[in-house]
C-alpha cells in the first residue's frame, strides 16, 4: 500500500489515520495495515501549522531488478 499526498519536503508526518506516528518504522506498519483503496486522514506539521489530508491509498508497484527476464533464452 502507497501513500499519494500533496505533501512537500520538510512536511513531518504526526498522525496516520488519526493514530499517532512514533517513526518511519512504525509509519510503515500503520500503512501497511491498510488496503489499497482505503481513504485515511495524514496529520502533518507543516512549519509552525498543523494540518490534516484526506488521503487515498494506492497499490505500491512492484520494481523489479534490472536483471530480471534478462536472458539468455
Amino acid at each position: 500500500t502507497k501513500v499519494r499526498t500533496a505533501t512537500e519536503t520538510g512536511d513531518v508526518i504526526v498522525s496516520f489515520d488519526r493514530q499517532p506516528v512514533t517513526g518511519g518504522e512504525h509509519l510503515r506498519q500503520v500503512i501497511a495495515a491498510h488496503e489499497p483503496g482505503d481513504t485515511v486522514t495524514l496529520t502533518i506539521r507543516r512549519g509552525d501549522a498543523q494540518r490534516d489530508l484526506q488521503v487515498d491509498l494506492t497499490s505500491m508497484p512492484v520494481t523489479l531488478p534490472p536483471d530480471v527476464g534478462a536472458g539468455p533464452y
